[in-house]
């Protein structure tokens, strides 16, 4: 994005059409490859048409490839090292920032485009609602194809802080994870806390070190809340409501222990009116 070019997050767990349609609908031109996705990409390259240039950040070479491909690839020890970052004068604030696609729940996936306009607005929201700074530990708990992983890195890129990618095997049972790293903003969905629930992972003060929890994307029971502020006794607890196709979330509801009833109020960021549901 530095570079003025357009992300489009990818899915190795996805089905190798799916990604390749991905691909063809945007008109990808680049894509960056992690060591992790060797085996994924080898398939996914016999489903590519069109010419592309893959980048290897952190792979010298990689066999199978075949000699008739048509494609451009960069290795590891091709890569220049990068100058040093200078503010960028000439934002369009209309260009697109970035792709994502629904989920396809109600037919074909749907490309969204957001502007950089779009982000910069919802960032200048998030900054005026938290107080993070270089210091914070931001939980990564979403798979890069969901808008909500959008959340996580923006914010970290905009205050300097750090990004803990929850591993697989940790992120339904995350507790010991957020103790070990003391992280201070865990966001979710909310079936992560029912499942530490369950499993009475969610002790009084055993998770002290968060200052902020988001919630979203599923229904937010009242007991999960309540036993979440007992364990992260330190944190607000917020629950955010948005669709693919707004700027990630458009309404937050901020948990009161004394306040909160069945039916509450969600303000819409940007406004100063209240949605009820």
């Amino acid at each position: 994005m530095y570079s003025k070019n357009i992300y489009l997050p990818l899915n190795p767990y996805f089905p190798l059409n799916r990604t390749q349609k991905m691909i063809e609908m945007v008109g990808c031109q680049v894509l960056i490859v992690g060591r992790e996705c060797r085996d994924y990409f080898l398939k996914l390259l016999a489903e590519i048409t069109q010419p592309m240039t893959f980048i290897f950040p952190d792979t010298a070479g990689i066999d199978g490839i075949p000699s008739d491909h048509g494609h451009k690839f960069i290795f590891s020890d091709e890569l220049e090292d990068a100058a040093q970052f200078e503010e960028i004068e000439d934002i369009d604030d209309d260009a697109i920032a970035y792709f994502v696609f629904t989920s396809g729940s109600t037919g074909e996936p749907k490309i969204v485009q957001q502007s950089n306009k779009n982000v910069i607005t919802y960032l200048d929201y998030v900054s005026k609602r938290y107080q993070l700074d270089e210091n914070d530990r931001v939980s990564q708990t979403f798979e890069l194809t969901f808008d909500n992983s959008i959340h996580d890195m923006f914010i970290c890129w905009k205050y300097g802080a750090c990004l803990y990618c929850v591993p697989r095997n940790h992120v339904m049972m995350p507790a010991g994870f957020i103790k070990e790293k003391q992280l201070t903003v865990w966001y979710s969905v909310p079936s992560i806390g029912l499942n530490m629930l369950k499993l009475n992972r969610l002790k009084e003060g055993s998770l002290p070190s968060l200052k902020y929890t988001l919630f979203c994307g599923e229904a937010l029971p009242k007991n999960l809340v309540k036993s979440w502020a007992q364990a992260a006794n330190n944190s607000s607890i917020e629950n955010y409501y948005g669709i693919t196709e707004t700027t990630h979330q458009v309404a937050v509801y901020k948990w009161d222990d004394e306040k909160s009833e069945e039916n509450v109020s969600m303000i819409l960021y940007r406004s100063e009116k209240f949605l009820t549901i």
